[in-house]
């Protein structure tokens, strides 16, 4: 593959992530990463999408202006802070865990969260339960993170809980991924598997996310509440069933 042709092939597989990004609030690396493993390593394509992973999700995350952010940032604190502290510190794996084991690992969890949250639609939780839940997910989604650049199935699992509004949901996981996405880079230029030249190819990166993003956006608000999570689902099957292939091919 002649230059050109690589540097496209990057452009479009990050435009279709922050595509469904922008329609479903998440799915930028879900959807980029396997196109982008094609023709590097997960550790080299974790470190080409950090920069459009905080960019989206910073804008995303503001849904509702500044009240909701923080109220956001009260309800959901100790969350975040378990998954930035998790993620950083466990990204090291990434370099020497087996790409296979890698891929299906992420394929089992993305197939997993998909079938319990659309198949268990009784699944709720209490507020008095939040407290401790939140927390112990942000702590196994950093881990689950640092290992595999993918920390959103505990996450997902924790929120459908929580039968948050589309809205909501979309503002809220957005703000996870923002602060997975710090975790994330820290941890990557702490243990040297990104530098100075991946950063500024990553900076790159962010203008097909973003031109993705504003497409999504125009997808979203023609959805109703019954198909956004009907096209969630798809999603999650479709992509991790991308990485299970991958896996076992």
């Amino acid at each position: 593959m002649d230059t050109a042709t690589y540097l496209l092939w990057i452009a479009l597989s990050i435009m279709a992530g922050g595509l469904v990004k922008g329609t479903f609030g998440l799915g930028l690396p879900l959807v980029a990463m396997p196109f982008l493993t094609l023709f590097m390593s997960v550790a080299n394509a974790a470190a080409l999408v950090v920069v459009p992973i905080l960019a989206t999700n910073l804008a995303q995350g503001f849904i509702g202006g500044w009240p909701a952010v923080m109220a956001r940032l009260r309800r959901f604190g100790p969350t975040l802070l378990a998954l930035v502290i998790c993620i950083g510190i466990s990204v090291k794996a990434l370099v020497l865990i087996p790409e296979r084991t890698i891929y299906a690992l992420i394929g089992v969890a993305i197939i997993g969260i998909a079938l319990l949250a659309r198949f268990q639609p009784k699944l709720r939780v209490a507020p008095a339960h939040e407290r401790w839940l939140g927390p112990l997910c942000g702590v196994i989604g950093g881990f689950l993170g640092g290992t595999t650049t993918f920390y959103g199935p505990p996450l997902l699992v924790y929120l459908a809980g929580l039968r948050l509004s589309k809205d909501e949901f979309v503002g809220v996981i957005s703000l996870m991924y923002f602060v997975g996405g710090l975790g994330l880079g820290a941890g990557l230029a702490g243990f040297g598997i990104a530098d100075g030249t991946t950063l500024l190819q990553s900076l790159l990166a962010c203008i097909p996310a973003l031109l993705g993003i504003k497409l999504g956006q125009l997808v979203r608000v023609r959805l109703d509440e019954r198909r956004f999570a009907l096209w969630l689902f798809v999603m999650y099957l479709a992509i991790g069933g991308s990485f299970l292939v991958k896996a076992f091919a």
